[in-house]
Order: structure tokens, then C-alpha cells, then sequence
């Protein structure tokens, strides 16, 4: 029956926008690791949450090939 095949189609959703820009992120995580100062104090300089912040630059550090084990 045409009209009972709508189920079986997978809606089309976009993805959810970012909140903070990836560059935002990025230098965040360059001063952490350069700076040696705490995530929060960090995080706090650049109005970013801090478990954002801890949770991107977590993901760094596993994408470079695990640099905190």
C-alpha cells in the first residue's frame, strides 16, 4: 500500500550546530598544554565551560596517539 511506506524512510536531520567555534577550542587546548595551567583557570579566561573544555582537550590528547595514558 503507497501511503504506509513513510515509516521506513529515515527522516533527514542536520546535525546540531557547534556552540563555541572550533578555533575558540583549539587555542584553548594550545594554552592548557603549552601554559601548564589548570583546564579551569582556562577556561574561565576564555568564557568557556569547563567541562567543555576538559572533555576537548581529553579527545585531543587521545587523538595525538594518547598523550595522557
Amino acid at each position: 500500500m503507497p501511503g504506509f511506506a513513510w515509516w521506513k524512510e529515515k527522516p533527514s536531520v542536520m546535525p546540531r550546530a557547534r556552540k563555541y567555534p572550533t578555533e575558540l577550542l583549539d587555542r584553548a587546548t594550545r594554552l592548557v598544554f603549552e601554559s601548564g595551567r589548570p583546564i579551569a583557570h582556562v577556561a574561565d579566561d576564555l568564557g568557556l565551560p569547563r567541562e567543555t573544555l576538559r572533555k576537548y582537550v581529553r579527545r585531543v590528547e587521545v587523538d595525538t596517539a594518547g598523550v595522557r595514558a
